[in-house]
């Protein structure tokens, strides 16, 4: 399960550690000075005088090192305006040019770098710059990544490139920033027992093009885990987002370079958990807000199948979040699709030749009962939807074998084929998604459970649903997908996991969540009970009814193939009424 780290991925990953060093450990390897004067030879490129700046690559440069490459391109161009060029040590020549700069990443053919490798210790970042060039190198592509992502961070500012006089010779001491069995390409977490696995989290919307992964640390404690995310600022990470759940703490942090680190402590098993998020769309860039609108709606859609989930959020801007979508639609011509989209549109008041505007589709889990409706919506409907943003946390098939995998990359690959700047969102515990007058907030996902399904690939993916809850406009909704695992809950307060509107999990099998059951029935706040079953009977083993009928008496609600339910909050009432769909 190790992932191996190849030359090229060890020099990105140290220079985004060599801005951390910088800070902590740089004075005592070299002297610098104090202060920067104004010289003819100091070391400063601004933006009024450069033309354009070359991105240096080793000829086989690794895929992390080409990544910090792109990402220190766009991050130049973005910021400053001028132009850049990514270009491999052998396919251009250094010629000294008025108004131009070089940086090289890593050991490549130009003497600049190659005076810095020759003599290169391990666990140390070495910067070495010029009037009209800069050199970044390390032994590894994690300390490749630290020192660049430090260096970009102190060198792109104020709309300016401006490599200061202290990287002319610089030697950081990277050793804090190292673990062993460390594979990610950030700062190691060195406290506490690391697992001697490195899990693979999945992939995005594209298959086999990047992956996510993570560590978990035990024994940590909640102190630790905050004195790392001091390592990751002092690096240069920006901190984009930070909650805390009944005293379990998640913050994300994005990098000058691009990179996406997820970190999160588990009061209850006192587990640190680091994520390399290499498929996501920043919080900032995903996330859009506007003031509430009295016409938010929470649906209940008609049901096609015995069990399935079909939730519809229609928010302030007209738009709509889909939650899941239902059993049937991978069959042309579905009467089930068909309706599905025209409830969408008419309820959208869309004029002649106006798309359908699916602000987000959000999946819990990748069953063929959950996703069909959506893959008939976009294969047959794709030319009068437009889908903009898509969220799920679907584990690698080497976790969970899937009957439905084929279907289910299938229908991400058309939907980035039929909306190319469709943004993607592998939501992680604890992160919190605003979307127009609605929040997501995640109590759990399959990086809570991947202990457990690590010693074997499982054809149970409902173990690993998205568990979230929703706060529409002001009414709050707990979707729990099909995770009938009562363990899965017990990180959360009750308070936590009372909401207005309950979703029971279909697949029953577990008797100890009655207990979860009766004790939100017991708070007196949850107005209605929604179990999304078109039978009345159920076998002894798989019981949806029983317990919670009882209990919720008229205030439980049951799926029916007519028709579905409206949900919303008047002041301090729940509102519902039936609807026909």
């Amino acid at each position: 399960m190790k992932r191996k780290i190849s030359g090229f991925m060890a020099f990105i990953t140290v220079l985004m550690s060599m801005n951390f060093v910088f800070t902590s450990c740089f004075n005592s390897e070299k002297e610098t000075p104090e202060t920067a004067e104004t010289t003819s030879e100091e070391i400063v490129r601004e933006e009024s005088k450069l033309e354009k700046i070359y991105l240096v690559i080793p000829d086989k440069a690794s895929a992390q090192v080409i990544k910090l490459a792109e990402g220190a391109s766009e991050l130049i161009t973005k910021q400053t305006g001028i132009p850049t060029e990514i270009k491999g040590d052998d396919e251009l020549s250094y010629q000294a040019k008025a108004n131009h700069y070089y940086v090289i990443f890593g050991d490549t053919a130009y003497e600049q770098s190659k005076a810095i490798s020759s003599s290169a210790e391990e666990k140390k970042i070495y910067y070495a710059a010029k009037e009209d060039s800069i050199a970044v190198y390390a032994s590894t592509d994690q300390l490749m990544s630290i020192g660049a992502e430090k260096l970009f961070a102190d060198c792109v500012r104020n709309g300016s490139f401006e490599v200061g006089e202290e990287y002319t010779s610089l030697e950081v001491d990277a050793s804090t920033y190292v673990k062993e069995n460390w594979t990610l390409n950030c700062p190691a977490f060195t406290r506490g027992m690391l697992d001697n696995v490195t899990y693979n989290l999945g992939y995005g919307l594209e298959r086999n093009k990047d992956y996510s992964y993570m560590h978990i640390a035990r024994s940590a404690n909640a102190q630790v885990y905050r004195d790392y995310l001091a390592t990751l600022e002092s690096v240069g990470y920006k901190k984009e987002f930070e909650n805390e759940i009944d005293g379990n703490l998640y913050a994300s942090y994005i990098g000058p370079l691009g990179s996406n680190i997820y970190v999160y402590f588990t009061k209850a098993k006192y587990e640190v958990r680091i994520i390399e998020d290499n498929v996501s769309a920043p919080l900032s860039e995903f996330n859009y807000k506007l003031d509430a609108s009295e016409n938010t709606r929470l649906y209940t859609f008609k049901l096609g199948y015995k069990s399935e989930d079909c939730f519809l959020i229609h928010l302030a801007d007209n738009s709509w979040i889909i939650i899941d979508g239902g059993m049937t639609g991978r069959t042309a011509g579905s009467s089930y699709v068909r309706d599905l989209y025209n409830f969408m549109a008419e309820k959208s008041s869309l004029a002649e030749g106006e798309k359908l505007q699916i602000a987000a589709w959000y999946l819990t889990h990748a069953h063929e009962d959950h996703f069909s409706g959506v893959y008939g919506l976009v294969f047959e409907y794709g030319d009068k939807i437009q889908i903009h943003r898509v969220i799920d946390n679907t584990a690698n098939e080497g976790y969970f074998i899937l009957d439905y995998r084929r279907q289910y990359v299938e229908l991400l690959a058309k939907i980035k084929e039929l909306n190319p700047d469709v943004m993607y969102l592998k939501i992680h515990t604890g992160m919190v998604v605003e979307l127009a007058d609605t929040t997501i907030e995640t109590l759990f996902t399959h990086e809570d459970y991947v202990v457990t399904y690590t010693s074997g690939a499982t054809t149970n993916p409902n173990r690993a649903s998205l568990i979230s809850v929703f706060n529409v406009a002001g009414l709050t909704f707990l979707e729990t997908a099909d995770n009938f695992v009562y363990d899965n809950y017990k990180n959360f307060t009750l308070e936590t996991l009372t909401t207005d509107v309950l979703k029971i999990a279909h697949h029953y099998y577990d008797k100890t969540m009655d207990s979860l059951y009766k004790s939100l029935y017991q708070t007196g706040k949850v107005s209605y009970c929604y179990n999304p079953r078109l039978d009345t009977t159920a076998t002894a083993a798989n019981n949806y009814q029983g317990p919670t009928l009882e209990l919720f008496g008229e205030r439980y609600l049951q799926g029916n193939a007519a028709y579905g339910y409206e949900f919303y909050s008047d002041g301090d009432t729940v509102k519902m009424n039936k609807i026909s769909c």
